[in-house]
């Protein structure tokens, strides 16, 4: 949909100026979200392998940093935007497929690091060991991006006078913690796990939404 349009559009929709959705709506349209790109020098292991991959990835997320705006309760921006002259190789990803949401829902980040790792502990072929070795890496980078996100939370919530944002900061801090260590157990941290998953990279098709979040 044409920019212009989607705005005609939204603005016939009624929301009352002092909401959390007329807030949050008005952020959307300034794009205050942008705020998120930060660029940074990232350096890779310089291994085109798919444990070097892995790592390179992991190296983009310890560069990342959280991002968090007034009224949101579903929080993340975006990963660090590699600065001129950064070395690194993530691999080819095709974003028109996209990853195995209702697994991912079902075990977690933590659940598929530790599959991973218990599968590539027993694999003698060297291919399959190589590629369970990436996952691991990957989803472990993934579990340490998230918990940035809760120590984040956390820290805004110590100094926030208000009471009201200052529980629902406790309670996006207590998700991530959730989502870093296993499965969403809330309607909630299901949404903000998605959310991340989509920065992580999986910015194309979201699949059957109804169907991943239904249980």
């Amino acid at each position: 949909m044409d920019r212009s349009i989607e705005i005609e559009y939204l603005e016939t929709l009624e929301l009352a100026p002092e909401s959390r959705s007329y807030r949050l709506r008005e952020k959307s349209w300034q794009e205050t979200h942008k705020a998120a790109q930060q660029i940074r020098r990232i350096d890779g292991c310089g291994e085109d392998t798919l444990v070097g991959h892995a790592r390179d990835f992991a190296a983009l997320l310890e560069t990342s940093e959280p991002f968090m705006q007034d009224d949101e309760l579903i929080i993340g921006g975006c990963m660090a935007t590699p600065a001129e002259g950064s070395q690194f190789n993530l691999g080819i990803y095709d974003p028109h497929y996209p990853p195995n949401y209702a697994r991912l829902l079902r075990v977690g980040l933590a659940g598929i690091r530790d599959h991973a790792q218990s599968r590539s502990a027993q694999e003698t072929d060297l291919e399959r060991r190589e590629f369970l070795d990436a996952v691991a890496i990957a989803y472990a980078a993934a579990c340490r991006y998230v918990s940035k996100h809760a120590r984040l939370a956390s820290e805004m919530a110590a100094c926030e006078p208000n009471l009201r944002r200052c529980y629902e900061l406790g309670r996006i801090a207590a998700v991530c913690h959730e989502l870093a260590a296993g499965p969403p157990t809330s309607f909630h941290a299901a949404l903000q796990l998605v959310q991340f998953t989509r920065i992580l990279g999986a910015s194309g098709c979201i699949g059957r939404f109804d169907q991943w979040m239904d249980p």
